[in-house]
């Protein structure tokens, strides 16, 4: 019996070992002469050659055909786009008239002012008087600067104001101030 193996080689199809048969030595047969025939017949004389016992070829077992193991791609994960977050503006400062201030003798001229606030683009100026118990609004104006001048010839009543920083852009309106109240009453003359 004969061994064949094939290791170690990294391009060869063929990785097993395969085994040969060991080829069996075929005897040849001589026959012996037979006693010449008399002349009126033929000789004939047999002689018999081996027949080779086929040599089996080697069948390549066949490499695993490789798959690829798929490699997990990540998502990518979205980011979110930073936007910029409002500024709210800072409420504004009443300057005049002052809190619970008594002007006499209507029609009288009031200069409503306040502080400016960084980054408004303008005010918005609200004037309400009361009427019995209910607060009606007499003044409602957007305003570019910081003041605000109006003639009131209304009889002795109570009015109150306050004022809104408008924004615009990245900027919005701020908290309205609180209230500040004022009245009209008439002197008395002695």
């Amino acid at each position: 019996m004969l061994i064949a193996s094939v290791s170690g080689c990294i391009s060869c199809p063929f990785t097993n070992t395969v085994t040969y048969p060991t080829p069996t030595p075929t005897a040849t047969a001589t026959a012996t002469p037979p006693p010449p025939p008399p002349p009126s017949q033929a000789t004939v004389t047999a002689t018999a050659t081996a027949t080779p016992t086929p040599t089996p070829t080697p069948t390549p077992t066949p490499m695993p055909t490789l798959t690829p193991t798929p490699t997990a791609t990540p998502t990518p994960t979205p980011t979110r786009t930073p936007t910029a977050k409002p500024i709210q503006l800072s409420t504004p400062g009443l300057v005049s008239p002052a809190n619970n201030q008594t002007f006499e003798n209507p029609p009288n001229t009031v200069a409503f002012n306040w502080r400016p606030v960084s980054n408004a683009a303008s005010y918005k100026l609200e004037v309400e008087v009361q009427n019995a118990s209910v607060w009606v609004n007499k003044i409602n104006a957007q305003v570019k600067g910081t003041n605000y001048n109006t003639t009131i010839g209304y009889a002795p009543s109570q009015w109150r104001w306050r004022v809104t920083a408008l924004g615009t852009g990245a900027y919005t309106n701020s908290a309205p101030s609180q209230w500040r109240y004022f009245s009209f009453r008439y002197a008395i003359l002695r």
